[in-house]
């Protein structure tokens, strides 16, 4: 029964819900490297970009700021463990820093600080 907002109600046809035990319900992150670090955050002129193990395929990082326009782009060789983000002559304020492989990519904060 739905409510017709007059106090009354309405019928409704009946139905069925099956639930599909097999169904995505999550999305796949990174897988590796998991462990990344960002520092210094909040950072002045440069951003340090760390994984504990070699980015395992080629990628993008992207600095872009919160209205989703880019600033800072920079390709990831498969096999790197490190890379810096230029962070100077940008105004103080926070951004993200988008971590892209494939299909898949994770998206970090950084606040800029002069």
């Amino acid at each position: 029964m739905v409510e017709n907002g007059k106090g009354g109600f309405i019928s409704t046809k009946k139905f069925t819900i099956a639930i599909d035990p097999n169904a995505v319900v999550g999305v796949e992150d990174i897988r590796a490297p998991e462990e990344l670090r960002l520092y210094p955050n909040p950072a002045d002129a440069v951003v340090y970009v760390v994984w504990d193990q070699p980015f395992p395929e080629d990628g993008l990082l992207e600095l872009v700021h919160l209205q989703g326009q880019g600033i800072r782009r920079a390709t990831l060789p498969k096999g790197q463990t490190r890379a810096e983000v230029s962070t100077a002559g940008l105004p103080s304020g926070l951004y993200l820093l988008r971590v892209k492989t494939g299909s898949r990519q994770r998206i970090y904060k950084i606040a800029v600080q002069h």
